[in-house]
């Protein structure tokens, strides 16, 4: 498990990785964008999962928070980056640890880390590297490995 911070050393941390506190709630994707890269290539189905979560992210930020709302194509546009080549693991496990610090400040942690682990399953699941796949490797050792230091954090 990571050590856990209070939100002035977390809004510090994002501040040195060049990330506004506007945009440290969007950290939440970056497990999924992790599932994504698991295995090397991010595939269509898993793409299109992770539009389907960026849609209810957006969705419950805007409910949230009725002074700032935010639409769907900043939240692409917060992501892209991170999905145009695979992105150094170091820092995106530094972004995910981050981000479920935050995750873990909200008053829902617990519903929003439930569908996180779910998502995250989703996006293992979705792509294999061969069909018909052999027993026990419809996720690859790879997206395992990755899913069980995202559920550890």
């Amino acid at each position: 498990m990571i050590e856990r911070k209070d939100a002035r050393e977390l809004e510090v941390e994002l501040r040195q990785l060049g990330i506004s506190s506007d945009d440290a709630e969007l950290l939440e994707l970056m497990p999924l964008v992790e599932m994504i890269w698991a295995d090397g290539h991010a595939a269509e189905a898993e793409l299109s999962l992770l539009d389907s979560y960026i849609e209810e992210l957006t969705t419950r930020i805007n409910a949230a928070d009725r002074e700032h709302s935010v639409e769907v194509s900043e939240v692409e546009s917060f992501v892209l980056p991170f999905l145009e080549q695979p992105p150094q693991r170091d820092l995106l496990q530094t972004l995910r640890n981050i981000g479920l610090q935050r995750l873990l400040q909200q008053p829902d942690a617990d519903a929003r880390k439930q569908r996180l682990l779910a998502a995250c399953l989703d996006i293992g699941s979705a792509a294999v590297k061969q069909y018909p796949y052999p027993m026990g490797e419809r996720f690859s050792t790879e997206e395992k490995q990755t899913f069980f230091e995202i559920l550890h954090t």
